[in-house]
């Protein structure tokens, strides 16, 4: 719709409602703990086969499954994140035996 203000000045008022503008990389985050993994390494995951595929399935039950479905339902609807495995100090790691 244009109209004038004044001699000489037009206004006019463009519909920009009907352009989305596209999400620019991951979106959200999600720190916990899981089986198997990375530890404090950030992992771009795009969806739930490659949050399976770096970190692993979860048990049936504790803290890594609820951190697991968590992750998983987020990214079922968003389309990717970013990941970072936890671990306390009582973590077990497996290491090279050298001797």
């Amino acid at each position: 719709m244009a109209f004038q203000v004044s001699p000489g000045v037009n206004v006019t008022e463009f519909d920009l409602t009907t352009i989305i503008p596209a999400p620019v990389g991951p979106t959200g985050a999600i720190v916990g703990e899981f089986g198997w993994g990375p530890i404090g390494i950030v992992q771009p995951i795009e969806n739930e086969l490659k949050l399976v595929e770096k970190f692993g399935k979860p048990a049936i039950s504790g803290n890594a499954a609820t951190t697991f479905f968590t992750a998983a339902s987020y990214l079922s609807y968003a389309g990717g994140g970013v990941v970072v495995r936890a671990a306390s100090s009582t973590a077990e790691n497996a290491v090279a035996n050298t001797s």
